[in-house]
């Protein structure tokens, strides 16, 4: 018990029990650290799939729109009937469709007449054979099938002209490894096409020819282990081709393998620097004792406190200024990990291409938006805004023309609006505006304001001016209102108020009302 009253002896228990402390901490640290890193790379896992499947789904139905553009061409329809019906030179035709649709961004655009034969274009046979396959002519919604060439996403529209079945405008694009390889950059691990659960194309080096049978989740490829998600994909033919999304497990054990390393080096190093000041500091070591006591028993209550550093007059000041360093460090890890976390959430609840808010955010957003209303008795308004002829924007100047457009659009409506409204992009060029406070007045007024702001600005583009006008719809939600099911009721009373302003000469806004509602509804019956 006397060593025990020694000076000498306790500060050697309290380097220890520092010791211990800081080898939980650090522990503690990461195994919490593991489990988010898990956590984030299944969440990654779940995030990326479901972004490939709505871009493959876009995809799709973006081959289907080329087809239909190349079906209903008026003068591809005469050229191919006098080839089809009256049996005159193919080369005219061949012609005319290269010089019109030449452009289309696929790999294969073929002309095919109603009994089989190849008018134009080139591309395989398994092409013409899915054709042969249609027991009843008519449209092939876009499908994956397996050619010459490897995996190809393929649709075909039937070509009529005076009630005569002419043939077919076959259209596909290929899935070779490069594009592949692009799919990879954007999802940031592998990608799996299987066919009857083997792979038939993959990202992965080796891994075509193998057996995928998938068990919860997770498939082994050789010695490594993939979680894996299914990409939904239409099944129209019996190839059953199907698409995967995997993460390679080992690659994230081993990003945990190397934090666990620099944890415990870390460790060692703490405990190290702490035994050798400890020993240094025997004498006059009550005052920094005392201090560093504070601050353990604050930590210990989950806290990372502010430890000023001091001018050192002897070891123990060293030491103490060391645990500042060590607690600031602390603190720089954890303000780094909100600021990811931060990050990682405003990219989950704001558009891409505008950095407005999303469709999850509104659905987050208004209840508190109704309750503030609520609670100070002001009036929820909603403006929703549609571009006037985006579509012929896109078809004139392209698609990348139109994102400027959007991305302009949204700027003038940052500009024009106030900062406590809440700005939204639904979808495609549909915007949404969120206000409280103002009456119908206020709320007209605002949208006046972004449309001659719209109506006043051009965007410019690869030498292009191009004009922009917006309809905008006004719909008001006020306290005295039904809350039940009240964000759908306001986004469709402001539908509406759109729906009239574009049917009534587009670029103006337009207020809800009953009288609306029951014209759109006439025009529906």
């Amino acid at each position: 018990m006397r060593l025990l009253s020694t000076f000498r002896a306790r500060l050697v228990i309290f380097i220890l029990i520092m010791v211990g402390f800081l080898s939980l901490t650090l522990l503690f640290s990461f195994q919490h650290s593991r489990n988010m890193m898990t956590g984030e790379a299944i969440r990654h896992l779940g995030r990326t799939s479901q972004l490939l499947d709505t871009n493959l789904a876009i995809e799709r139905q973006e081959l289907e729109r080329y087809a239909e553009i190349v079906r209903d061409e008026l003068r591809i329809k005469e050229y191919m009937y006098v080839v089809v019906e009256i049996g005159t030179d193919i080369e005219p035709l061949k012609e005319r469709y290269a010089q019109q649709f030449g452009w289309l961004p696929v790999d294969s655009s073929l002309l095919v007449s109603h009994d089989g034969k190849l008018l134009t274009g080139e591309g395989p046979g398994e092409l013409l054979e899915l054709l042969q396959s249609k027991k009843h002519p008519g449209h092939i919604p876009a499908q994956y099938i397996k050619t010459s060439r490897g995996i190809e996403l393929v649709t075909a529209a039937p070509i009529h002209y005076r009630n005569r079945m002419l043939g077919y405008n076959v259209i596909s694009r290929v899935y070779n490894l490069p594009k592949l390889r692009a799919l990879e950059e954007q999802s940031n691990g592998n990608i799996f096409i299987t066919q009857n659960n083997k792979i038939i194309s993959s990202t992965l080096p080796d891994a075509t020819g193998m057996q995928v049978t998938p068990a919860n989740n997770h498939v082994q490829l050789g010695r490594d282990v993939y979680m894996l998600q299914h990409i939904r994909m239409p099944h129209d033919n019996n190839q059953a081709i199907d698409f995967y999304f995997g993460i390679s497990e080992m690659d994230l054990l081993r990003n945990i393998d190397e934090y666990s390393h620099m944890t415990l080096l870390t460790v060692a190093s703490g405990v190290l620097i702490t035994l050798l000041l400890g020993l240094m500091f025997l004498r006059e070591f009550n005052r920094p004792l005392n201090r560093l006591l504070d601050v353990t028993t604050e930590i210990s209550r989950g806290e990372l406190p502010e430890l000023p550093k001091i001018k050192p007059r002897n070891e123990m000041d060293y030491l103490s200024n060391q645990f500042s360093d060590m607690l600031q460090g602390l603190r720089d890890k954890q303000r780094a990990i909100d600021e990811a976390q931060n990050k990682l959430e405003e990219l989950s609840i704001t558009d891409t291409l505008t950095s407005l808010y999303n469709r999850r955010y509104l659905l987050d957003v208004f209840p508190k938006l109704q309750a503030q209303g609520q609670r100070d008795v002001n009036t929820l308004s909603a403006i929703m805004i549609d571009l006037d002829h985006f579509k012929g924007i896109n078809d004139k100047y392209g698609h990348l023309a139109g994102d400027q457009c959007l991305m302009e659009f949204s700027a003038v409506m940052r500009n024009q609006s106030r900062q406590n409204d809440y700005l939204f992009r639904l979808g495609g060029e549909e915007f949404l505006i969120l206000t409280l406070g103002d009456g119908l007045e206020g709320v007209m007024a605002l949208s006046e304001k972004i449309r001659q702001a719209v109506e006043k600005n051009f965007v410019y583009y690869e030498g292009q001016r191009i004009g922009m006008s917006v309809s905008c719809g006004i719909a008001t939600l006020t306290p005295e209102d039904n809350q039940q099911g009240a964000l759908s009721i306001l986004l469709k009373q402001a539908d509406t108020a759109l729906y009239e302003a574009k049917h009534t000469g587009r670029n103006r806004s337009i207020i809800f009302s009953e009288e609306q509602q029951a014209r759109r509804l006439r025009t529906v019956d």
